[in-house]
């Protein structure tokens, strides 16, 4: 049996009629016949070998920021975002590195001008005791709708403006959650809620 390009006779038994050929990828040295031009051992080599030429060619290689740590990139992420991080750990730091003093306090566009901080007075006893103190003079019903699922305390003059009120339980009254939001969302968009119960 010959074979049609090279005219050589096949013999498959005798391995020192075939070539020596060493893989471009795993470089495994293999033989083949004589009239066969091949480069890889196997069509997964190939693969790996064409792809790593492909992956070089879309990404280019930057160094972070933050880190100085070299990291790939393909390129038109990198012509679109213009990423100058590793990572996501990277970015928030390098982020809040360039934000700092620009977007705080009056630079900062929702600003509303000095703001009584909320959140350390409702972890003392004293505001606790007033929404329990609200909640328990309406039995714990919510005194637009009548539901007792979710309740919770609700000024009526609004903490900001009145401070000498803020801890007044004639200045409270219940709502339940769904009541609360309802009102809070009436007012931001300057409507009045006339179910609303004056004190």
């Amino acid at each position: 049996m010959t074979c049609d390009l090279c005219n050589l006779e096949k013999k498959r038994s005798l391995n020192g009629f075939r070539k020596k050929v060493i893989c471009k990828n795993c470089e495994i040295v293999f033989k083949v016949h004589p009239c066969r031009d091949r480069k890889f051992c196997s069509t997964i080599c190939a693969n790996q070998f064409y792809n790593k030429i492909k992956h070089n060619e879309r990404t280019i290689e930057k160094i972070c920021k933050i880190c100085s740590k070299k990291f790939l990139i393909t390129r038109c992420r990198n012509n679109k975002y213009n990423t100058q991080f590793c990572s996501w750990k990277c970015r928030t730091k390098g982020i809040g590195e360039i934000m700092k003093g620009k977007a705080a306090g009056e630079k900062h566009p929702f600003w509303k001008g000095t703001r009584v901080k909320r959140r350390r007075w409702f972890n003392r006893k004293i505001c606790l005791l007033w929404s329990k103190t609200v909640r328990e003079r309406d039995n714990y019903t919510c005194q637009i709708c009548g539901s007792k699922n979710h309740t919770l305390a609700h000024h009526i003059k609004n903490w900001e403006n009145y401070p000498e009120l803020r801890f007044n339980v004639d200045n409270g009254i219940t709502y339940c959650l769904s009541c609360h939001s309802k009102y809070h969302r009436r007012i931001q968009n300057g409507k009045e809620m006339s179910i609303m119960p004056t004190p």
